[in-house]
Formats: structure tokens, sequence, C-alpha cells
């Protein structure tokens, strides 16, 4: 009896080894964290166009148990532009690693899955992530790539000294704007707003006069933003630059200096005026033809008199000049009819007037100082002083007799 006992827990206890011992495997492997992800050529590396990012994952088994499940395992991106995050899903192993890398032409720089497939990927950093149901790795890449060559690229002269430029717009979502340059460096710049419905122009650029009958040539690069990415200036330019030369129509001569002319005729029924000293002709009013004269200045002799005969001046034709007639004009005097010198002088009537005021005024004042008593009163004390000087003189008179 106690043997058999002790031979029923050797069996159980062999069953329990061996069933922990067949799972044993399966838990060591949940138990690794041993996920990768790399991107060939590290982050340092600079992918271009037309390029597809070798991106590389491996998801260990990642299963909490015996008898749980495994779950979802993703491989998502961020960076510029990213519209669709995902690159691929699949569902777990508790067994074995899961290896994990998108198709080529998924990531192809030329339309990435990440933009929806009908875009060009846009410079910057980019970011992958490994979710392994919740344990995480990460790795970045970068994407640096120059705009492609401008076409479509023409030089129309639209003067001696200035022209337009067309040319066709780049396909890159960020581009900037474009750089137009001759040998000596830039002549204009134009941003992404020069161009519509894939077509673009700037214009008139003013060139300055030493274009002016001759055939220049310039070139145009496209400029394209380096994302989130460390560049010089925030940008890069087309690797090689579309060209196309204009042939510039020379300047408009100036216009002459009038110069004196000769005319052998002219007026109105012919005639020549001539004339020496300094005296250039008569003009007929009848007659044109040449009208020539010299001036003479005087002529040099030992005492020091300077001549300076000048050349004939040729006035030119004077071309006839029709006035309108003028009204006649008298020019006879005829003596101006004064009349007869009148016998006195008659005063218009208000003068008359005025000086009769002043006399019957002068008259009025003469009355009244007369009829005044104090006037009266000084004349007989007046004549009282006069016979009393009259009667002392007698007096003293008489006095000097004896």
């Amino acid at each position: 009896m106690r043997t058999r006992r002790l031979t029923q827990a050797l069996l159980a206890g062999g069953v329990a080894a061996l069933g922990v011992g067949g799972f044993a495997p399966t838990i060591a492997s949940a138990a690794s964290a041993d996920d990768t992800l790399t991107v060939a050529g590290g982050s340092s590396y600079t992918y271009t166009f037309n390029q597809s990012p070798s991106i590389q994952a491996t998801a260990e088994p990642n299963c909490k148990g015996v008898l749980s499940r495994a779950g979802q395992v993703t491989l998502s991106i961020a960076g510029p532009a990213v519209t669709q995050s995902t690159l691929v899903s699949h569902k777990g192993d508790c067994n074995k690693a899961l290896a994990m890398s998108p198709s080529s032409s998924s990531v192809n720089t030329r339309h990435p899955a990440w933009a929806g497939g009908s875009a060009m990927a846009s410079n910057g950093v980019y970011t992958v992530t490994l979710d392994n149901q919740g344990r995480t790795k990460q790795a970045t890449f970068t994407l640096l790539i120059p705009p492609a060559k401008p076409s479509g690229f023409s030089v129309t002269p639209n003067s001696a000294s200035s022209a337009t430029f067309n040319w066709t717009a780049n396909p890159e979502p960020d581009i900037t704007g474009y750089e137009i340059s001759n040998g000596s460096g830039s002549v204009a710049s134009a941003t992404s707003a020069a161009c519509s419905a894939g077509a673009c122009s700037t214009g008139p650029v003013d060139l300055g006069s030493s274009v002016a009958g001759h055939t220049e040539r310039y070139t145009i690069a496209a400029i394209r933003s380096c994302g989130n990415a460390s560049c010089s200036g925030g940008h890069i330019a087309s690797g090689s630059a579309a060209s196309a030369s204009g042939t510039f129509p020379a300047a408009p001569a100036p216009p002459p200096s009038p110069t004196p002319t000769t005319s052998t005729g002219g007026g109105d029924n012919g005639g020549g005026h001539s004339g020496g000293g300094t005296q250039l002709g008569t003009v007929h009013s009848n007659g044109g033809g040449s009208h020539s004269g010299s001036v003479n200045l005087g002529n040099a002799d030992p005492s020091g008199q300077v001549s300076h005969n000048l050349p004939p001046v040729s006035v030119g034709s004077i071309p006839a000049v029709h006035a309108p007639p003028l009204p006649s004009v008298r020019s006879s005097i005829r003596p101006l009819d004064l009349g007869d010198a009148p016998t006195k002088i008659k005063y218009p009537k208000p003068l008359l007037a005025q000086k009769q005021a002043a006399k019957e005024n002068l008259l009025d004042s003469v009355k009244s100082g007369l009829s005044l008593p104090p006037l009266w009163r000084g004349i007989a004390a007046a004549a009282v002083l006069i016979l009393i000087a009259v009667h002392l003189r007698a007096w003293v008179s008489r006095t000097e007799a004896f």
C-alpha cells in the first residue's frame, strides 16, 4: 500500500516536470526584449530623389503568459508632410521573432506611402517607430533632396534694357523660390507665388543699358526648403540650372543736333540774299534762295589790330510767312478845331456858389466883429490914449521953451 502511493506520487511529479519542461522555451522567449529597428545608413545618411530608405525591424515575442495571445506589432513614421503614418502592421508571434520591413516602393522618395503616394517627399528629418505591443524602438533618417532643374525656361526682351523670364513650375512640394543669374551674378529672384497653374513668370526686369544690342545668356535654379533638417540658409538649390538666351535691340540713337544748311531756293518766287561784313543779307517777301553772309571784324596790322574772318554763315531757307491783311491806316494830319477863345471865364455853378458863400461868410464875420462891445470899448480907450499923448507932447514942448 505504501509502495503504491509512492509510485503515484512519482508519476504525478514526472508529468508535472514534463509539462513544465515543454513550455519553458515559450516563457523564456516572452521575457526577451531584444527588439531591433534600423535604417540603412543611420540618421547621418541623407537620401536623395527616387531613393528608398531601407527600414528593417525585428519584434521579439512579447507574450505575457502561457495562455496569452500575441498582440499587433506596428511600424510607423512621423515627419514633414506625413499624412499616412502606418508603414507596416502585423500580428506578433509568441514563439518566434517577427521581421518587418516596408516595401521599397512604399517609401520611395518620389511618391512615398507616407505622403499618400501622390506627392513627392518633403525634405526634413523623419522618425520611424516600432511598437511591439507597447514596447517601442525608434530610429531617424534625413531627406535633403535638391530641387530638379527647372524646365521651359525662356528669355523675352521687352526693350533694349529689360526682359521677361518664363519657366515651368517645379514639382517639389517645398519649393520656396527661383533665382535667375547671368555671368555676373543674380539679376532677379521670384517666389513660388510667381507660378500659377504650373506656369511661372517674372518681369519686365531692368537689366541695365549694357545688354542693349547684345545676345545675353541667363540661367535659372530652383530653391527648396530643408524642412526641419539642418542646412546652410535653410534651403538648398538645384544641382544644375536651366539656361536660355535673349537678343536685345540696340538702344535708340539720340536725336542729331541741328546743323546749318545751305538752301538753293525758297521763298515764293525765287531770289537770292547775300551780304558781307556784318550784314547777312536782305529778305524778299516774294523770293527765296540761298542766304549767306560773312562777318569781318577787322584786318590784322602791325599796330596790333586783330582781325577775325569768319566763314560764311548759311542761314538756310526762310519759309514764306503769310500774314493776314491789316486794316488801312490814314496817314494825313488834320488840324484840331479848338473853337473861339472865350471872352470871360465861366466857372461852373458849384464853384460860383462856393465863392459866393465864402464872401457872405466873410461879411458876416466883419459885421459880427464890429458889433461887439469890447471892440468899441477898445477903440474909445485908444482914442483917449492918443489925446493924452498929444496933450503931453504939447506940454513938454512948452516946458523946453522956457
